[in-house]
């Protein structure tokens, strides 16, 4: 890259001279363009002209002019320094180069490039076999890629590519299946569980996966307390090692689900003495070793823009068809970009972008209900105004839901009642009610002379739920509540200190999965909708859980989570707004492009259908 910026400097030295044509020049001219020394300037010139990009004959005697020939064209050149940046994992940098270093002209030439960069890509491997690559866009970072502190979808699902759990879950049927554990057994009081491991599976280190790490996980777990995903061993008392395969867990209460509980992504296992000092780095940082998992892909490459896996040829259960998965960033503010419906292109939209090709790509589209934007309330921010619950109340009625949907379209599917996925078809929306709104927030103060009273309510929410934020904010301005807009990052919506100063937040919960995504919400330390309830309603609701999961019955258990969810809607804690959407684009030479419940493409089942392959290495 600094070689090409030398050449761009050199060729804006001298814009009178063609490509191709000879011009005479001092080497203190050169070196003038170089900002150095006449000797570094002689040592950058051989360098170039090893590329074949310029032709120099020095001038003969001290002082004499040179014959400099220009071969490489400028914007080519900053077109090709582009492309090698993005191959290395970053989009924006690319970006960022292309608009201080070429014209428009490249940088068009530079995104077409990119949109045909992504998708399928076969080519021969070493051993002259066939190596299988899937390039995707997506257009959010990976924040963390800790299982015991990941909450964003995207990171979840690196992290279930990356990484196994004891048993798996079918929320759809409500089936637990055999995982790292081949069998499981509690005592009659469900308070004694007892998990007997696969032999012979190994992380991506090498090293066995054995007992000694399911005690590490789960204690890890217990003792951080702190991590998002420590409401999983919230009632653990003792994690013990029966033998090299086997591990019983002792609960203090009941617990029918902890078997679901051990499904979930933050209680994937990973080897004893990571996340520790002087282990493996299991936030997939960009400095240190990267995260170690028994997964059926291990993570080969890492960078601020890109993630790239390879499948785990030694993993316990089926092996991945795709060889390996190139994952880049691409800025939102590039989301427009003319990416073509070519074989082996696969999109995941969640929302992001509005690019209209893709939109009308219809016949090569799947859609997927994953869960609902929800408006979290903030009832713990000192002197903050939604301590009313005359204003939470306002607010949860004066939301007419369908003008959102029909006004913003995708991925905005109806009207959402609550923390469930089935539209509202023929009911409307529950919770509209114009008059009841106006009626609640006279009662407020909020529009009197109360000591909330006019107060601009504070939304914090992410670049890309921005137009739902906006349409939000017009909404309530119309009946006399005032809103001001944050966009906030990734990041900073992990912080709990970040988002105490937040009166509102707005988020997508994601639902598929059963009863286990909604404890996630209700008990997760670092829960948006948790960390917003008052100490009341917060312990209110552990109580309730806690007779849940005591509960042996599943349709009883889901009668009381309903009674759960009725005392939320009692506090008003929420706006449910609508229910959300995923589509997926991929072309039909790719078979098996099917979303999970995070709403993601598993990458592992994801294969091409008859000669694409031979077709694209020829």
């Amino acid at each position: 890259m600094r070689l090409a910026e030398d050449y761009i400097r050199l060729r804006e030295a001298f814009p009178d001279v063609e490509d191709g044509q000879k011009r005479r020049v001092t080497m203190e001219e050169i070196a003038q363009a170089f900002c150095c020394t006449a000797r570094n300037a002689k040592l950058i010139l051989a360098k170039m002209e090893k590329q074949q990009w310029l032709h120099i004959v020095s001038g003969r005697g001290r002082g004499h002019a040179s014959e400099l020939t220009f071969y490489k064209n400028r914007d080519q050149l900053a077109v090709e320094a582009a492309q090698a940046v993005v191959k290395q994992g970053s989009v924006q940098e690319a970006l960022v180069w292309l608009r201080e270093h070429a014209g428009a002209g490249a940088r068009a030439h530079f995104m077409e490039w990119l949109s045909r960069y992504f998708g399928y890509e076969a080519a021969k491997s070493s051993d002259d076999g066939l190596k299988e690559t899937l390039r995707l866009p997506v257009f959010r970072p990976i924040v963390t890629l800790d299982p015991a502190n990941a909450f964003y979808g995207l990171d979840v699902h690196l992290i279930k590519q990356i990484h196994r759990t004891l048993v798996d879950y079918d929320g759809d049927a409500g089936r637990v299946k055999k995982g790292l554990a081949h069998h499981w057994d509690k005592n009659e009081e469900a308070t004694c569980w007892t998990f007997y491991l696969r032999k012979g599976v190994l992380f991506h280190n090498g090293a066995e996966l054995t007992s000694q790490d399911v005690v590490y996980t789960l204690m890890r777990l217990l003792r951080g307390g702190s991590y998002s995903h420590s409401w999983l061993c919230r009632d653990v008392q003792e994690v013990k090692a029966e033998s090299r395969y086997s591990v019983t867990v002792v609960l203090r209460k009941a617990n029918y689900m902890f078997d679901v509980f051990m499904s979930h992504t933050g209680a994937a296992i990973i080897p004893a003495g990571s996340g520790e000092p002087g282990g493996s780095n299991l936030t997939g940082g960009l400095g240190g070793e990267l995260p170690p998992g028994a997964g059926p892909y291990r993570v080969v490459k890492r960078t601020d823009g890109m993630i790239v896996l390879e499948a785990f040829t030694s993993y316990y259960a089926e092996r991945g068809l795709m060889d390996r998965i190139e994952i880049i960033r691409v800025p939102l503010s590039e989301s427009e970009l003319a990416l073509q419906v070519d074989p082996g292109i696969v999109l995941v939209q969640t929302g992001e972008g509005a690019n209209e090709q893709l939109r009308q790509a219809s016949g090569l589209k799947q859609r997927f209900l994953t869960g609902c934007a929800v408006l979290i309330m903030n009832m713990r921010r000192e002197d903050g105004a939604l301590g009313s619950l005359a204003l939470r109340q306002a607010l949860v009625h004066g939301t007419d839901r369908q003008a959102l949907t029909e006004e913003l379209g995708y991925p905005h599917a109806g009207p959402a009642a609550g923390f469930m996925l089935e539209l509202q078809a023929g009911d409307g929306d529950k919770w509209y009610d114009p008059s009841l709104s106006a009626a609640k927030l006279l009662e407020s103060g909020y529009a009197g002379n109360g000591v909330a009273a006019g107060r601009v309510l504070k939304l914090y929410a992410y670049e890309r739920h921005a137009r739902t934020a906006y349409w939000l904010q017009r909404a309530y301005g119309k009946i006399g509540i005032r809103l001001e807009v944050e966009i906030r990052s990734w990041g900073d919506m992990m912080d709990p200190a970040i988002r105490s100063e937040a009166d509102l937040i707005l988020f997508e919960a994601v639902l598929r999965g059963g009863l286990l995504r909604q404890f996630e919400y209700l008990l997760s330390a670092n829960s948006f909708l948790r960390s917003a309830m008052s100490d009341e309603l917060q312990a209110l609701v552990d109580v309730q859980a806690a007779e849940l999961v005591a509960e042996a019955d599943p349709a009883e258990r889901n009668r009381k989570f309903k009674r759960v969810e009725s005392r939320l809607g009692e506090a008003c804690a929420a706006v449910y707004l609508t229910c959300q959407g995923v589509s997926a684009l991929s072309h039909p030479t790719l078979q098996d492009v099917k979303f999970n419940p995070l709403g993601w493409v598993d990458f592992k089942d994801i294969w091409v259908k008859g000669t694409a392959g031979e077709q694209q290495s020829s």
